[in-house]
């Protein structure tokens, strides 16, 4: 049996539960997500996170039937496994960020068209940035926000019992929410490049880093 480690996940419930339930960790949402509605589809879906691939999932019985044999790009392993969680079996798959996985479809395939769906701060990221510039070598690439993430209500309260406790955050959104919610953390694991990016623009002390495959084995190694 894993011993307790102290830290607290800051990803909506849904997204936390399962390793949050592997290793008894507290969750304090700093994001919630509002559904936008989907863009017209392209012959190549480029999914790179889970709520994209949950909005995936819920608009696919409706796609047009020229679309019904729909190319499915997405990042491993938790995008991945929403999906095909949800009978959606991505066609190509990679680990380590949207800017690994634009590298494999490079490598793969050619296509007429790309539909990157992400959220509204995902637009505004570096990475996401680096990755439509190397899937325009594949095809045109439509980018668009399918959800609106923002700090929940009463988000200064639910951070005060753990206040200088340590946290761990997977998106800049969270990170942004969190400081401007006043919240004060021991250590920060920051997953993903832009993540660490935030925090430290935040004027944060150096967090620890981790990969989405990493997380768990980091955070067993420092409890």
């Amino acid at each position: 049996m894993l011993a307790r480690v102290t830290w607290v996940l800051t990803r909506p419930l849904e997204d936390a539960k399962p390793l949050a339930d592997a290793l008894g960790l507290d969750v304090v949402p700093c994001i919630e997500r509002i559904d936008l509605p989907w863009p017209a589809w392209e012959p190549l879906l480029f999914i790179t996170s889970p709520a994209a691939a949950r909005r995936l999932a819920s608009e696919w019985p409706s796609r047009p039937l020229k679309f019904a044999t729909a190319y499915v790009a997405a990042l491993s392993p938790a995008t991945a496994q929403v999906l095909a969680k949800a009978g959606i079996h991505p066609h190509l798959t990679a680990p380590g960020g949207s800017v690994a996985l634009a590298q494999a479809v490079r490598a793969a395939v050619s296509y007429s068209g790309i539909l990157y769906p992400t959220s509204d701060v995902g637009l505004e990221q570096g990475e996401h940035h680096d990755a439509v510039r190397i899937l325009e070598a594949v095809g045109p690439v439509r980018q668009q926000a399918v959800y609106l993430t923002r700090a929940p209500q009463h988000l200064e309260a639910a951070l005060g019992p753990h206040a200088g406790g340590d946290f761990v955050f997977f998106s800049p959104s969270a990170v942004q929410n969190f400081v401007a919610a006043g919240g004060r953390a021991g250590r920060a694991l920051c997953v993903g490049a832009s993540t660490a990016r935030a925090w430290r623009e935040a004027k944060q002390p150096e967090p620890l880093l981790a990969t989405t495959e990493t997380v768990r084995k980091v955070l067993e190694e420092n409890p």
